[in-house]
Protein backbone atom coordinates (compact mmCIF):
# COMPACT_ATOMS: atom_id res chain seq x y z
CA UNK A 1 0.00 0.00 0.00
CA UNK A 2 1.21 3.48 -0.88
CA UNK A 3 -0.14 6.79 0.39
CA UNK A 4 0.74 10.02 -1.43
CA UNK A 5 -0.06 13.48 -0.08
CA UNK A 6 0.76 16.84 -1.61
CA UNK A 7 0.42 19.91 0.56
CA UNK A 8 1.55 23.50 0.74
CA UNK A 9 4.90 23.82 2.45
CA UNK A 10 5.34 26.46 5.15
CA UNK A 11 6.41 29.79 3.65
CA UNK A 12 9.98 30.83 4.28
CA UNK A 13 10.57 34.55 3.81
CA UNK A 14 14.07 35.76 3.10
CA UNK A 15 15.45 39.30 3.02
CA UNK A 16 16.09 39.11 -0.72
CA UNK A 17 12.55 38.08 -1.68
CA UNK A 18 9.43 40.18 -1.31
CA UNK A 19 7.01 37.26 -1.39
CA UNK A 20 8.09 33.63 -1.55
CA UNK A 21 6.85 31.51 -4.44
CA UNK A 22 4.19 28.95 -3.53
CA UNK A 23 5.86 25.69 -2.56
CA UNK A 24 4.40 22.20 -2.48
CA UNK A 25 5.74 19.14 -0.67
CA UNK A 26 5.12 15.49 -1.57
CA UNK A 27 4.90 13.17 1.45
CA UNK A 28 4.63 9.41 0.99
CA UNK A 29 3.87 6.57 3.37
CA UNK A 30 4.86 2.97 2.66
CA UNK A 31 4.65 -0.12 4.89
CA UNK A 32 7.49 -1.17 7.17
CA UNK A 33 10.29 -3.49 6.02
CA UNK A 34 11.52 -1.25 3.18
CA UNK A 35 15.24 -0.91 2.51
CA UNK A 36 15.77 2.64 3.76
CA UNK A 37 19.06 3.33 1.97
CA UNK A 38 17.46 2.89 -1.48
CA UNK A 39 14.84 5.59 -1.05
CA UNK A 40 11.60 5.76 -3.01
CA UNK A 41 11.45 6.57 -6.71
CA UNK A 42 8.36 8.29 -8.15
CA UNK A 43 7.84 8.27 -11.91
CA UNK A 44 5.19 9.53 -14.32
CA UNK A 45 4.62 7.93 -17.72
CA UNK A 46 7.74 5.81 -17.16
CA UNK A 47 10.05 8.79 -16.56
CA UNK A 48 11.66 9.51 -13.20
CA UNK A 49 10.12 12.49 -11.42
CA UNK A 50 11.67 12.36 -7.93
CA UNK A 51 13.79 10.20 -5.66
CA UNK A 52 12.74 10.63 -2.06
CA UNK A 53 14.84 9.80 0.98
CA UNK A 54 13.02 8.23 3.90
CA UNK A 55 12.47 10.69 6.74
CA UNK A 56 11.34 8.36 9.53
CA UNK A 57 9.48 5.15 10.30
CA UNK A 58 6.99 4.42 13.06
CA UNK A 59 4.27 1.82 13.73
CA UNK A 60 2.27 3.22 10.77
CA UNK A 61 5.05 2.76 8.19
CA UNK A 62 7.93 4.70 6.63
CA UNK A 63 7.63 8.31 5.49
CA UNK A 64 9.54 9.98 2.66
CA UNK A 65 9.29 13.67 1.78
CA UNK A 66 10.39 15.92 -1.08
CA UNK A 67 9.77 19.53 -2.11
CA UNK A 68 8.25 19.57 -5.58
CA UNK A 69 10.15 21.65 -8.12
CA UNK A 70 8.38 23.11 -11.18
CA UNK A 71 9.66 20.33 -13.49
CA UNK A 72 8.34 17.68 -11.10
CA UNK A 73 4.95 19.40 -10.90
CA UNK A 74 4.78 19.62 -14.70
CA UNK A 75 5.56 15.91 -15.10
CA UNK A 76 2.91 14.91 -12.56
CA UNK A 77 0.35 17.27 -14.13
CA UNK A 78 0.86 15.99 -17.69
CA UNK A 79 0.90 12.29 -16.86
CA UNK A 80 -2.01 9.89 -16.56
CA UNK A 81 -0.10 7.03 -14.91
CA UNK A 82 2.39 7.11 -12.07
CA UNK A 83 4.53 4.52 -10.34
CA UNK A 84 6.41 4.25 -7.07
CA UNK A 85 9.42 1.93 -6.91
CA UNK A 86 10.98 0.67 -3.70
CA UNK A 87 12.98 -2.26 -2.38
CA UNK A 88 12.11 -4.38 0.63
CA UNK A 89 14.73 -5.46 3.17
CA UNK A 90 14.65 -8.98 1.68
CA UNK A 91 15.82 -7.53 -1.69
CA UNK A 92 12.45 -7.76 -3.45
CA UNK A 93 11.73 -4.82 -5.76
CA UNK A 94 8.19 -3.47 -5.59
CA UNK A 95 6.47 -1.24 -8.17
CA UNK A 96 3.16 0.33 -7.19
CA UNK A 97 1.15 1.92 -9.99
CA UNK A 98 -1.28 4.77 -9.42
CA UNK A 99 -3.44 7.10 -11.48
CA UNK A 100 -2.57 10.73 -12.09
CA UNK A 101 -6.00 11.59 -13.45
CA UNK A 102 -7.19 14.80 -11.84
CA UNK A 103 -3.68 15.72 -10.70
CA UNK A 104 -3.47 18.82 -12.91
CA UNK A 105 -6.65 20.31 -11.42
CA UNK A 106 -5.63 19.37 -7.88
CA UNK A 107 -2.15 20.91 -8.22
CA UNK A 108 -3.62 24.10 -9.73
CA UNK A 109 -6.00 24.41 -6.78
CA UNK A 110 -3.20 23.81 -4.26
CA UNK A 111 -0.92 26.34 -5.92
CA UNK A 112 -3.75 28.88 -5.95
CA UNK A 113 -4.30 28.40 -2.22
CA UNK A 114 -0.59 28.57 -1.49
CA UNK A 115 -0.23 31.90 -3.29
CA UNK A 116 -2.99 33.57 -1.22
Amino acid sequence: MLTLAIASAPEITTKSSKKPAPSLTLTTLVPLNVALQGGLLISAEGKSVAKLAYRNCNQTGCFAEQSLEPAMLAALSKGTNGEASLRLVDGQDINIRFSLKGMKAALSALQGQASK
